[in-house]
This record gives structure tokens, sequence and C-alpha cells, in this order.
């Protein structure tokens, strides 16, 4: 096989462009990449920037509800229990 024909590995601008299309595609499936935020109960998706954060956490720590664009109420694990329970 000639030189020229070899594939070239992409580059980290390529790389990362692959990573952020497939990042977005499965934060429409509901599979984001959730990190916890400052505030008790509450998570950003590193991807699309969603926030989900449980009222109930923030009512217990006396925080107000995020005023971020894309908000939504999702119950934590412990609280997400106790509604099962209850």
């Amino acid at each position: 096989m000639a030189r020229w024909q070899q594939r070239r590995k992409p580059t980290a601008r390529q790389q990362q462009a692959t990573r952020r299309t497939s990042n977005l595609a499965n934060c429409e499936r509901g599979k984001h990449l959730l990190t916890p935020t400052f505030r008790a109960g509450e998570q950003v998706c590193t991807s699309c920037g969603i926030v989900l954060y449980c009222p109930q956490c923030l009512t217990l720590h006396s925080l107000p509800v995020s005023r971020a664009e894309r908000a939504y109420p999702f119950p934590c694990a412990t609280h997400a229990k106790a509604e099962v329970q209850a």
C-alpha cells in the first residue's frame, strides 16, 4: 500500500467533535452525563446543559428552585424511594 493511501488518525478537534455529537445523541435518548452542582439535590448535564433538581432537597435546605431555562424537577434517589414507599 502506498504511503498516500494510508489512513490518517483523526485530529484532536475531529475526535472532540465526534465525542460531542455522540454525547448529544445520548442526551436526546435521556442518557445525560450528569455531574452534581454545589447545591443539594441538583445536577447538570455536561453535554447539553440541562439542570435536574430534587424539589424536596431544595426545600429541605431552604434553597430556591434553579432559574435556568432548562431546569426540570427530578427526585433524587433518596426521595424517589420515599415516594414509592408512600
